[in-house]
């Protein structure tokens, strides 16, 4: 009786470790399967929303902000030269609404949700476009923006509690961080570091005109002096000048910096790319990528993504058309391969390629293009990198996944019956991708043909990293008083960089958790055996 007594206590004190081991393991994102969400229209204004920028935070929300035409025009109608309206895929009238933006919007995804739209700074005499945005391990949202009054253009800074954002009272006094600065497309960036450092890449004009990097190692209070990373010679910015650029950092700390050199006609000349390994206080020598060359359409668009210390560089054009191409470093951006063209059957200019990562190293691409070079964007294509080739692309918003290899052979009636009813046409420009809680890919991007920013998500069949809660209680951040002079006389030191080491590709170690678990049963099982021997010896 006794015995069977010990086994009874066994069992239930083994059943019950299992089952704690079980719960206290991080819950998993739903089953991927490949599919694409409905695109939804978060921005739902009147009047244009253009330029977007998105960006991902450890508690498991999207925060997204663009430049929104407050006041601007509701229609701007496109006819046909004869008069006749053009229709888009639905058989509606086209209305394009592209004006330029007076007021910075804001809106967040908590996971199930979008909250808002607000708008949390207006500019009434002038522009606000282009912003840029990251969040850091504290909650803090970090926001720049250009903001222009006439010809004069300036970097402007502000900061919200991540989880407050869509409070316009919870956002810090806009501080200036550099002007003039260039009013084009792109004209800056910033990134964050695993230390918390901040980093703002952006293209100055005036005295010194070119590339320049400013850094914060104190959560944005104080600004390093700038350091000029590429010269160029225009003051003015007309003849020449550096636009867009792209900042970001990788998972060893490395800043890799991006942009395009343009001429008179806007178009790319030639393309460079920089890296700092040192948290911004040096830089190596800027690479030319790739260079114009007669019969070519440009080079432009110059983005950049990473796994592990494989390095991808991709552009549009070195072509007569607006192709795709790229080049690799297998070497954490020391040597590069030679240029080789992607996606061949997909053409057209129409923004940035967005390079994202996994949770297991796997690097994703999505880009707006079309599949005849006589018809408007078709659309975003979205593929993965399978070790050494680019997947054929799936156009989001169609089922059909053998549409890439017939994109460039049908004729625009044929296109327009194939897409009827479909996320896609003309005017899907400027698209921004992240990755949330290590598996959930969201893009955003504009539709000229209504003037508003839409939203699509997937699950990737990668690990799911469990959001981390902010930090409690989150405080307001404080203003920011200090003009952009006294701002550049106090450069900020950055602090010793640790030894790096590889990140875990989890934010938890699964086997320790298992164990965590499992700890209750053994402790019940080491105490019956103890029991049991000092019972025998009774």
């Amino acid at each position: 009786m006794k015995e069977s007594y010990f086994t009874r206590i066994f069992s239930i004190g083994l059943v019950t470790g299992l089952i704690l081991s079980i719960q206290l393991q991080p819950a998993r994102g739903q089953s991927p399967d490949g599919k694409w969400s409905d695109f939804v229209n978060i921005s739902n204004t009147p009047t244009s929303s253009t330029y977007p920028c998105i960006t991902a935070d450890t508690a498991g929300n999207i925060h997204v902000l663009w430049s929104e035409d407050v006041g601007g025009r509701t229609k701007d109608l496109v006819f046909n030269e004869d008069g006749t309206p053009v229709l888009d895929a639905h058989g509606n009238q086209l209305n394009h609404l592209t004006e330029d933006g007076n007021t910075l919007f804001y809106t967040r995804w908590d996971g199930k949700n979008w909250v808002g739209p607000i708008d949390i700074q207006f500019n009434p005499i002038g522009r606000i476009e282009y912003p840029s945005a990251v969040v850091d391990k504290s909650g803090v949202l970090h926001v720049v923006w250009v903001a222009s009054e006439g010809a004069n253009a300036k970097l402007l800074y502000s900061r919200a509690p991540a989880d407050k954002a869509e409070s316009a009272r919870e956002w810090s006094h806009p501080v200036e961080l550099a002007s003039p600065i260039l009013f084009a497309y792109y004209p800056l960036d910033i990134s964050i570091d695993t230390f918390g450092g901040l980093h703002i890449l952006f293209s100055k004009i005036g005295p010194g005109p070119g590339a320049y990097v400013i850094n914060s190692f104190d959560n944005g209070n104080t600004w390093s002096a700038p350091i000029q990373i590429y010269t160029t010679f225009d003051e003015r910015g007309e003849q020449e000048g550096v636009s867009p650029v792209m900042l970001i950092s990788d998972n060893k700390d490395r800043l890799h910096a991006t942009w395009t050199r343009y001429d008179v006609g806007g178009n790319g000349r030639a393309i460079f790319y920089s890296q700092s390994r040192d948290q911004g206080r040096t830089w190596a020598e800027p690479f030319e990528v790739a260079t114009w060359q007669t019969g070519w359409y440009e080079v432009d668009w110059l983005s950049v993504g990473f796994v592990g210390d494989e390095i991808h560089l991709v552009w549009e054009g070195s072509s007569r058309v607006a192709t795709q191409v790229e080049r690799i470093s297998h070497d954490g951006g020391l040597t590069w391969s030679e240029s080789s063209y992607i996606l061949p059957n997909l053409v057209g200019e129409n923004g940035y390629a967005d390079l994202v990562t996994d949770s297991a190293d796997q690097l994703h691409l999505l880009v707006g293009k079309r599949g005849d070079s006589h018809t408007l964007s078709q659309g975003i294509w979205y593929t993965t990198w399978e070790k050494d080739h680019w997947e054929d692309p799936i156009l989001l918003g169609t089922t059909d996944s053998s549409l890439y290899s017939t994109a460039n052979q049908l004729d625009q009636q044929n296109l327009e019956n194939l897409l009827r009813g479909t996320f896609t046409g003309a005017g899907l420009r400027y698209q921004v991708a992240t990755i949330v809680n290590g598996n959930e890919l969201h893009v955003v991007v504009v539709r000229e043909g209504d003037g508003e920013i839409w939203e699509s998500h997937t699950t990737l069949p990668a690990p799911y990293i469990s959001p981390k809660p902010y930090p409690q209680p989150t405080k307001s951040p404080t203003p920011l008083p200090l003009p952009v002079a006294q701002i550049r006389q106090m450069p900020t030191t950055p602090p010793p960089i640790a030894p790096q080491e590889p990140i875990p590709k989890n934010d938890q170690n699964q086997g320790y958790l298992i164990m965590l678990g499992a700890l209750p049963a053994f402790i019940i099982i080491i105490g019956l055996i103890v029991y049991s021997q000092i019972f025998k010896r009774k």
